[in-house]
Parts: structure tokens; C-alpha cells; sequence
């Protein structure tokens, strides 16, 4: 862990993908369970999302929730990590699903927290850290 003051956007931002991660697990966990146990939940997320992604989304959680872990203790590779990840998880999104609301929220969330990783605040406060 760091003893340089960690920047209060970075703070927010690490939060934010932490938690963002632990809801993204707990959807997948509902999501995998209920293809599983309910054969009308199975023809409805068949017809709205792609049910192979599911592995992806687990993926995806882990990602998300390490990287947040790791950017909130000052880790450098959280944050490259989620700075390269989240575009992927975008891009995939609207190859899967077209451009959507969600998608078009996530890249405007995504260029503010890329401003605010890579500032001189955050990058001090990364700097030196594995």
C-alpha cells in the first residue's frame, strides 16, 4: 500500500469499479443461475442477450473488482488494467448489442475516469507501485 495521499477522484473512481464489479457479479450469478433453473428466463435471455457471454461476464467481474481493489491501494496495474479493459468490455457491447444508451453512458464514463487516472495527482500517487 502507498503512503502518498490517494487523490479524492481516484477514490471515487476506485469505489465506483469496485462496486460496479460486485454488482456486475451478483447479476452474473443471477443471471447463470436462472438460465439453469428457469426454462422461460433461458427463451427470454436467449432472445435478448448472447447466453455464451456469460463466461465473459464472469470474467469481466473479476476484472473489474481487482482492478478497482488494486487502483483504491494504489496498485499501477489496476489501473492499466481497467484503463485497457473497459474499452474492450465497450466495444464488445455494442458488437453484441448495437449502440445503446448503456454503451454510449460507458464511453462518457469511461473518458472522465481515463482524465482523472492519468492526471499528475493520480499519476504521483501511482507512481512507484507495482
Amino acid at each position: 500500500m502507498t503512503s502518498k495521499k490517494r487523490p479524492t477522484a481516484v477514490t471515487i473512481i476506485g469505489r465506483f469499479i469496485l462496486i460496479g464489479g460486485i454488482a456486475g457479479g451478483i447479476l452474473t450469478l443471477v443471471w447463470g443461475v436462472g438460465i439453469l433453473v428457469s426454462p422461460e428466463l433461458r427463451q427470454i435471455m436467449a432472445a435478448r442477450f448472447y447466453p455464451e457471454t456469460l463466461p465473459w461476464a464472469a470474467v469481466g467481474t473479476a476484472v473489474f473488482v481487482a482492478g478497482g481493489r488494486s487502483i483504491l491501494r494504489g496498485r499501477n496495474w489496476g489501473r492499466i488494467v481497467y484503463l485497457v479493459y473497459a474499452p474492450v468490455t465497450i466495444l464488445a457491447g455494442v458488437l453484441l448489442y448495437g449502440s445503446t444508451f448503456r454503451q454510449v453512458v460507458a464511453v462518457m464514463l469511461y473518458v472522465v475516469f481515463l482524465v482523472f487516472l492519468t492526471r499528475p495527482a493520480a499519476n504521483e500517487f501511482f507512481r512507484g507501485s507495482a
